[in-house]
């Protein structure tokens, strides 16, 4: 069997990006609750972890307009270990904390970031066709999505048992974190080129005349990609006004704001709130563990079956928080009657679900299902709204339910500091875990979602030629949306904060739904390109 170059390569891709994001996420998450307790230890400036990750994230949003031009320069390969050196730069700057090098680390991260996440794109690409292109970077995306897990675990059984972290425990947890990322910057040199193509005897007579047309073509291919890029950065600014564009980017611009709440702002929230005990340092790492496995349940669990799944995870956190919520006794049958009552109801809408998917379309089964529903509206909001549509509502109500949850669990100062303060409900673990893993799911739903809604837009036309400069935009606005969110972080309560959220999830959801219903409206256009130009905003 011959060996495959190109699946080893995606295969090794990802185990790199697992060994690099376990060190940058494990970090970046813990980073506030470490400066803070780094600052007193020192009288120097250590600076704010919310600060350096509101720079990395504007680094970022402004290198990536260059990063295709690195990508060129040195080739995917090599640029994908450049990067990887900028993250490996940041975790080792909370060795000894200074406010200079935090902040320099963040900016060149965000160049790191940029560059890297580019030339991952583009070395996954390469080697991939048309059969095999989602399997690819389904085998990357699943590797990656692990670093979370592993890296929640490290930082658990780090500092389980510890309510402070000192110095020796800084130290340790940074020093296991840079050596795990040092593993993932040198697996991108095991990294193999495309194989050669042989040329038989026929075929070398003729690398003269080929060498002779090539250099006489460099010249005017070099041009031709000079004027390539300025028709795509022009071609950004030439999309941004429409209303499509604009609604879109609505959305965006919430997947940039939910990033920040649930990689920062929940986990130093639990780090600040003294009710759950000494052991709430490392209560941290299980939160990264819950996000991750939520990423990848959304991830590998699309269309309706997010709900059944969701539906499942209510009825199993249902005795832990619902009958405090209520302020009921632990020995009232309410859990038992909730319990009852979720199932009862997702089993009528699993057999309505399964009734749709298997016969689709049939005329008698879709009677039988109206039948069935009385009025109920499922079966007439699938009619107009399709299966990544539906999955996007969960995404804004999991969203919604997830925010409330921290509202009325956490103190309204724990973005700020270490707290006693009151809650509506007592904080506790098992909701904790429960609200990460929503979190995890609404991350993952929403940016796949987004994608889907981009190819579908933009991707009607056979070259697609607007689909990157989409995605460019989207990145952009995410990244811009994330850093203006991390640098209001350590100043509002956290009410407010749940309100900006809660606003920017509506707002989100209002614009994804307006471009999906013009995209089901114009179906019968030629290409994207001229929905996009015929709702121009004056």
């Amino acid at each position: 069997m011959p060996f495959n170059v190109g699946l080893f390569n995606v295969i090794l891709t990802g185990v790199a990006f697992l060994f690099l994001f376990t060190a940058f996420q494990t970090a970046s998450q813990v980073s506030q609750n470490v400066l803070e307790a780094a600052a007193k230890e020192t009288d120097q400036d250590v600076g704010v972890g919310y600060v350096s990750l509101s720079i990395l994230y504007a680094a970022f949003s402004v290198f990536n307009w260059f990063a295709a031009v690195v990508v060129k320069l040195l080739g995917p390969k090599y640029t994908m270990f450049l990067g990887a050196l900028c993250y490996l730069l940041f975790v080792a700057t909370f060795m000894e904390p200074r406010a200079w090098s935090l902040y320099l680390g963040s900016i060149i991260t965000g160049f790191g970031a940029a560059v890297l996440w580019t030339a991952q794109g583009a070395f996954i690409t390469s080697f991939s066709t048309g059969s095999n292109v989602a399997r690819n970077f389904g085998i990357f995306w699943a590797l990656f999505q692990f670093s979370q897990v592993i890296g929640g675990l490290y930082g658990y059984l780090s500092l389980a048992g510890n309510s402070t972290i000192d110095r020796q425990m800084r130290l340790q947890l940074y020093g296991g974190l840079l050596v795990c990322g040092g593993i993932g910057c040198l697996l991108f040199f095991a990294l193999r080129p495309p194989p050669k193509i042989r040329r038989s005897g026929s075929e070398l007579a003729c690398s003269t005349t080929e060498l002779s047309h090539t250099a006489t073509t460099n010249h005017a291919n070099t041009r031709h990609l000079c004027e390539s890029a300025a028709h795509t950065f022009c071609r950004s600014f030439h999309l941004l006004p429409s209303k499509v564009m604009l609604c879109l980017l609505l959305a965006c611009g919430f997947t940039g704001v939910n990033t920040t709440f649930w990689s920062s702002l929940f986990a130093s929230c639990i780090g600040h709130t003294l009710a759950f005990g000494d052991n709430v340092k490392a209560y941290i790492g299980l939160v990264v563990v819950f996000v991750g496995l939520g990423e990848i349940v959304g991830k590998l669990f699309p269309g309706y079956r997010i709900f059944c799944l969701s539906a499942c995870c209510a009825i199993l956190a249902c005795p832990f928080f619902i009958p405090t919520c209520v302020n009921l006794l632990v020995r009232t049958p309410f859990p038992l009657i909730s319990l009852s009552l979720s199932l009862a109801h997702l089993s009528h809408i699993t057999c309505v679900i399964l009734l749709n998917l298997s016969f689709g379309s049939n005329s008698s089964i879709n009677t039988t299902v109206e039948r069935v529903e009385k009025g109920s509206g499922l079966v007439n909001l699938r009619r107009w709204i399709d299966s990544y549509g539906l999955v996007s509502i969960f995404g804004y109500t999991g969203a919604l339910i997830g925010a409330f949850l921290c509202f009325i669990m956490l103190p309204a100062n724990s973005p700020i500091q270490e707290t006693h303060d009151f809650t509506y409900i007592s904080p506790n673990l098992a909701t904790c875990l429960f609200v990460a893993a929503l979190f995890g799911m609404v991350d993952a739903v929403w940016n796949t979602q987004i994608s889907v809604l981009i190819g579908r837009v933009y991707g009607r036309d056979e070259e697609n030629d607007d689909v990157p400069v989409v995605f460019g935009l989207y990145r952009c606005v995410q990244s811009v949306m994330s850093a203006i969110t991390f640098a209001y972080c350590d100043q509002l309560l956290l009410h407010w904060h749940v309100l900006l959220y809660v606003f920017w999830a509506s707002a989100g959801v209002a614009g994804f739904f307006y471009v999906h219903w013009v995209s089901v409206w114009t179906q019968r256009l030629p290409s994207a390109t001229s929905l996009v130009c015929a709702n121009p905003v004056s």
